[in-house]
């Protein structure tokens, strides 16, 4: 992924010595889909865990998980001039989530924290390096579903959680319709306390996550 944010960056640095040489068309304009995959880094940081009337204690490391992922994602851009685009998505990420884990004295197992369904929103503006190359930033919002697991069955806690993204990317277009992307997206979530149970233990559990995603993807432009 160090690689990838490398390249890209150097795309987009690129794109701001050299897209101003010449007469640009840019080919942006309009709805798309895409498809990307990739892989992604979930982390939960668990600030705060707790049993309330008891004196058990709690693991609760904080590592980054790394999982394959896919994104599916519609838009549409907006040329601004003959330079600059403004693409706005909605997106949704298939992976399975997994995202760090607690666990019990008590019960010698670990209880998985998981991090599904996201989905959001975002905007790219960006800058044509030629007619048939794009670099842009992103922002936007997300959400996200947060899961406890513990061995073969889910427990009490499933809710959503809220946050924002930003990142970096660039498309090319290979042909009249269809075009190659790639971009490194950091998602960064509200901190949470929630009361759940680890097997028969109610716990509270105070907690914010983070992703980083990088993708290659394939789109069409309608």
């Amino acid at each position: 992924m160090n690689k990838l944010s490398i390249f890209l960056a150097g795309i987009v640095v690129f794109a701001c010595s050299q897209s101003f040489a010449e007469d640009i068309k840019g080919v942006f304009a309009g709805p798309y889909v895409s498809l990307g995959a990739g892989y992604q880094k979930n982390k939960i940081f668990n600030e705060n865990v707790s049993s309330p009337g008891t004196s058990l204690s709690f693991d609760q490391p904080s590592s980054w998980d790394h999982n394959p992922a896919l994104q599916l994602q519609a838009g549409y851009g907006f040329n601004l001039g003959s330079r600059f685009n403004l693409g706005a998505n909605i997106f949704y990420n298939i992976s399975n989530g997994n995202s760090g884990h607690i666990k019990s004295t008590f019960y010698q197992d670990d209880t998985k924290q998981k991090l599904e369904n996201n989905l959001g929103i975002s905007f790219e503006p960006g800058v044509y390096i030629n007619n048939k190359l794009l670099s842009f930033l992103k922002v936007g919002y997300v959400r996200a579903d947060k899961k406890y697991v513990r061995r073969n069955f889910a427990i009490s806690l499933d809710d959503s959680i809220d946050g924002y993204l930003y990142g970096f990317g660039s498309k090319y277009m290979i042909n009249k319709n269809v075009y190659l992307g790639a971009d490194l997206t950091r998602y960064r979530y509200n901190s949470t306390k929630e009361a759940t149970n680890l097997g028969f233990i109610p716990v509270i559990v105070t907690s914010k996550a983070e992703q980083t995603m990088g993708l290659i993807s394939i789109g069409y432009k309608f």
